[in-house]
């Protein structure tokens, strides 16, 4: 990195107010990376932690369910899928999506609900997707009026929460409620939704 970017970042850094110096650091610090193979590098190692993350909490799942793994009857093609799958994200939540996928991969009483699409499903989350379908499934949540007891639960806005239930009914797993054109008007869990809760679900 050149002395003038370097110059650059250091005065940013030391304008930002303290709780925001790292974050600051770490931002600029990639932006200005003049190596392209040494942004490659990093980017590398951090899909090589998110990896390694990714595998240490489902082994810790599975040890809180005291289910022995049985990796040897996972088709090394659905291990590799789940890993290249979840290897992009740092977002402990979503991270934890594709940790329970593993899991549930190598669980052979979850086995049977697991499916390759789910993956991709997956994928396609974002953070809130995947509170919102924690939350519907956790209390039940669906009808008329499943906007706002989301929103309520997981404290944050309507409009967010619709936005969320947009997506997740593109990726099947809400279905707008008898009589009803919009997941916006009343919504449920789908089918879908709710085998692909069975398989990452507690």
């Amino acid at each position: 990195m050149e002395d003038e970017s370097k110059a650059l970042i250091n005065a940013v850094v030391h304008e930002a107010a303290a709780p925001y110096r790292k974050m600051a650091e770490v931002v600029l610090g990639y932006v200005f990376l003049d190596d392209l193979e040494e942004r490659r590098e990093l980017k590398k190692q951090q899909r090589r932690k998110n990896r390694i993350d990714i595998v240490r909490e489902s082994v810790r799942i599975l040890e809180h369910r005291k289910v022995g793994p049985d990796p040897e009857m996972v088709a090394p093609e659905h291990i590799e899928k789940i890993m290249s799958a979840g290897e992009d994200t740092s977002v402990p939540e979503l991270q934890q999506v594709f940790s329970r996928l593993l899991a549930a991969a190598m669980d052979p009483d979850r086995r049977p609900y697991f499916r390759q699409e789910y993956v991709d499903i997956a994928k396609k989350f974002e953070l809130l997707d995947a509170l919102v379908l924690q939350a519907m499934s956790a209390a039940g949540i669906g009808g008329a009026r499943w906007i706002n007891q989301v929103a309520d639960r997981i404290k944050r806005s309507d409009d967010e929460i619709s936005v969320s239930g947009e997506n997740l009914e593109q990726l099947g797993l809400l279905m707008p409620q008898d009589g009803h054109e919009s997941v916006r008007k009343s919504a449920y869990i789908s089918p879908k939704g709710r085998q692909i809760i069975k398989c990452i679900g507690d």
